[in-house]
């Protein structure tokens, strides 16, 4: 189950939970302390109100996730189905698959530079211009599925939110990095032109990269 709760609402709810396990926790207390006949003060009846309260709250949390998304957050539940206006509201979910696209509607451009050792062991810089797109709900689930695969993310809160960059940064710069290695690492220093670094970059793109990386973002020399 999944619920969005206007801010203002959730403040109050809050307000009102506290209340009510209070009340309720210090009807109990008082009546076991009664029946134990053990003499009690309001004080350490508050004392174990209090613990009962962190305790409920503890047990309570590990039920559900709760979230806060912003305006460049796709919020994606396990079926694929996208959360609606949930932009600056709380959200709380028993779905464990449920996850936030972050920057999923904002395209933007990054630029990344590199240095490799060419054949006469020299050094080539490249420079590549990353330019991340709006992918569709299929791409964000399919390259998400691949991202917890192959990066295995020991932190919860690792798979709770997702983005490109992310993505680029934990499942393709590597491979990318190790492809351009190799083959300018099989050229001279004065063989390298701009077009063979364009064209290796291209060849990387169209080998590895699949359908819905390439909708996540694309490389190119800067």
């Amino acid at each position: 189950m999944t619920f969005v709760i206007p801010t203002w609402l959730d403040s109050i709810l809050r307000v009102v939970w506290i209340i009510l396990f209070i009340m309720l926790y210090s009807y109990i207390v008082s009546k076991v302390f009664e029946k134990l006949r053990i003499k009690a003060n309001q004080w350490v009846i508050g004392i174990v109100v209090f613990l009962a309260l962190l305790g409920t709250q503890f047990i309570l949390e590990k039920q559900y996730k709760h979230f806060y998304p912003q305006e460049d957050h796709i919020v994606i539940k396990g079926n694929g189905e996208i959360v609606e206006n949930a932009t600056n509201k709380r959200l709380i979910t028993t779905d464990n698959n449920l996850f936030i696209f972050i920057g999923g509607g904002v395209p933007f451009q990054d630029t990344i530079s590199y240095s490799f050792n060419t054949k006469d062991e020299k050094i080539q810089d490249v420079e590549i211009l990353l330019s991340f797109q709006e992918p569709d709900v299929e791409a964000i689930m399919k390259t998400f599925q691949v991202y917890k695969e192959e990066v295995k993310p020991d932190n919860r809160s690792l798979i709770d939110f997702f983005s490109s960059f992310i993505y680029y940064d934990d499942v393709i710069e590597e491979k990318f990095t190790f492809e351009v290695s190799k083959q300018i690492g099989m050229l001279n220093k004065e063989e390298i032109s701009k077009e063979q670094i364009e064209e290796i970059i291209k060849t990387f793109e169209s080998r590895v990269m699949d359908v819905h990386e390439k909708k996540l973002f694309s490389i190119e020399l800067n």
